[in-house]
């Protein structure tokens, strides 16, 4: 039997049908030094860096990728994003 998949465009990744597709809050911030770090706060100790937002951004994706799959292997549930989350865009003029 053939794997059905789809193509996710806005994101660039191919996945499987039967895959659940998790989404998580990304909080990106600069860093005085140069670059940026990201967290996810709902995979406690995923974290990132990049020299830019986008390639700060492929970098998150990566290690949520690879904490979830660490999470699989020890057969570990997979945490969901928490109700508790809310993104709020304020205004300010300068």
């Amino acid at each position: 039997m053939a794997e059905k998949s789809f193509i996710d465009r806005t994101q660039g990744g191919v996945y499987s049908l039967d895959m659940k597709v998790h989404s998580y809050t990304v909080q990106i911030e600069p860093v005085a030094e140069g670059g940026y770090w990201s967290r996810v706060p709902a995979l406690s100790g995923c974290f990132s860096q990049g020299e830019t937002i986008e390639e700060t951004i492929a970098n998150t994706k990566e290690a949520i990728e690879l904490y979830l799959e660490g999470l699989a292997a020890e057969k570990e549930d997979i945490p969901e994003e928490s109700d508790g989350v809310v993104s709020v865009r304020i205004p300010v003029s300068l």
